[in-house]
């Protein structure tokens, strides 16, 4: 749902529903929103988990029709825009929140799950076509550069929560 700015005339996203305010960060015939996608990027955690966002994501790369969309000759000129939208998107994600992809234990991480699924997506879907291939490294390189690094940190540096209990244990053994 968009409310147009009185001050500055320009369209906003208020509110929408989760479907449309994906849509919004790979819209179909204009460069996505920045300062949408920015918000969008440091509030969705409120009202949706990092591991359902990938797969809505990944369905806005399909292009699947939908009632009520244009035809096929209509729809099909619009897909590579959209597709490179949803891969900005996704550089984007990880580069400013790797937390969501990389710290074992984490929230949005699941233990390494949603970084199994995106690198699934990458290799079996984009990698393996030929268009895609110079996408495919650009997402794995932004995976290497920001979410293994902390990975790598997390593992090195995490430490099993301790009881009261056990920490007065090892108190007085020493």
């Amino acid at each position: 749902m968009f409310f147009k700015d009185q001050v500055s005339g320009v369209n906003e996203v208020k509110a929408g529903t989760l479907e449309s305010l994906v849509e919004e960060l790979a819209p179909s015939q204009v460069s996505a929103d920045t300062a949408f996608v920015k918000e969008f990027l440091q509030s969705y955690r409120a009202f949706l988990a990092p591991r359902e966002l990938l797969p809505r994501l990944i369905s806005r790369w399909l292009f699947l029709p939908r009632p009520g969309d244009p035809p096929p000759e209509q729809r099909l000129p619009l897909r590579p825009g959209v597709r490179l939208r949803v891969i900005n998107f996704l550089k984007r994600w990880i580069e400013q929140h790797p937390e969501d992809f990389g710290a074992p234990g984490r929230v949005g991480d699941d233990n390494g799950v949603l970084l199994n699924e995106l690198q699934s997506f990458i290799t079996k879907t984009l990698a393996d076509d030929i268009a895609c291939v110079r996408w495919a490294d650009t997402l794995q390189q932004a995976i290497q550069t920001h979410v293994e690094p902390r990975r790598a940190q997390s593992v090195l540096t995490w430490e099993a929560p301790r009881s009261e209990e056990h920490t007065s244990e090892l108190q007085s053994l020493e």
